[in-house]
């Protein structure tokens, strides 16, 4: 009887799984997620310059702004290869450049925080819309500078797990040098360790994002398995795209302008991946999170306070 049984179980939880899968579907489908990727990969674009000079700045305070740099320009060559990875590098030697004079600095600095904080600002407006959530009303003034505040938070938290990977790869790089010496066998395991370290850096971005950014209040327990679940998916996803963007580059109609065109389909990926994985976020709170006695959604919801 019990062996009868287990392909019944089997059964109603492979249905189970497609079921979920077709729900965060018909989420993203019902959202226009492929619209709301549009303009967050076209805000992230503009803002990327600034964004990752703050990032690099907090890093920096720890390995340098060079070791800091370095790590990021050489994640964007190994995802969109050297032609692109050349073009960030000139955006970020342009927007670190010291302005003469005080008054100068000042708007300098301000500009690069509006403009970093800015992508922020559209991904909470997405995150919102993809959890049903309507934010408090508040006054202008007061509204805009928590939304700044919040960003700039974001922008903090960059720099943090930036500055993690870089401490990660020093250690493991320094390991993999020993070992090279005394343990040739176990050096070869180090390449597996390092995408280790992407996959939980990346987690505990997307942790944040998914739990900080929405205009209510969401458990841990509701963002860790999505957040996981989109930096696998983006990992899986890295290696495709790049072997796209790499084919697309020899065969680019854009001439000059070719390695910006692939950066922004780089950003316009990677933002879809984020969107989608905040979808199967907000499914899986409402199945097996905190949310489960909501059950289907309809309407939207008020924000909850902090």
């Amino acid at each position: 009887m019990v062996e009868a049984n287990k392909p019944a179980a089997r059964e109603t939880t492979l249905t189970r799984m497609a079921d979920f899968i077709r729900e965060v579907y018909d989420e993203w489908a019902e959202h226009g997620v492929l619209a709301h990727g549009a303009a967050l990969a076209f805000y992230t674009f503009f803002s990327l310059a600034p964004l990752l000079v703050l990032a690099i700045a907090v890093a920096g305070f720890a390995f340098g702004r060079s070791a800091a740099q370095g790590e990021i320009v050489a994640q964007i060559e190994g995802a969109v290869g050297p032609d692109a990875a050349h073009t960030v590098q000139n955006m970020l030697t342009q927007a670190s450049r010291p302005a003469s004079g005080l008054t100068a600095t000042a708007v300098s600095l301000l500009t690069m925080f509006f403009g970093a904080s800015g992508v922020f600002g559209q991904l909470q407006s997405s995150l919102n819309m993809i959890w049903g959530v309507k934010p408090k009303k508040q006054g202008a003034v007061r509204g805009a500078l928590q939304r700044r505040a919040t960003s700039f938070g974001m922008v903090l938290a960059i720099g943090l797990l930036l500055l993690l990977s870089l401490v990660a790869s020093a250690i493991l790089a320094a390991v993999q040098e020993t070992l090279r010496e005394h343990a040739p066998i176990l050096g070869s395991i180090l390449p597996s360790m390092n995408l280790s370290v992407s996959f939980v850096t990346m987690a505990l971005l997307f942790a944040l994002i998914y739990k900080v950014l929405p205009a209510m209040r969401l458990a841990w327990r509701d963002v860790w398995i999505g957040s996981g679940v989109t930096a696998l998916l983006f990992l899986l996803g890295q290696s495709v795209i790049t072997s796209y963007l790499a084919h697309a580059t020899k065969r680019s109609i854009y001439g000059a302008a070719g390695s910006l065109i692939l950066l922004l389909l780089w950003i316009y990926y990677s933002a879809q991946v984020v969107l989608i994985g905040a979808e199967f976020t907000e499914v899986y709170s409402r199945h097996f999170g905190s949310r489960t006695a909501e059950g289907p959604r309809k309407g939207q919801r008020k924000a909850v306070s902090a």
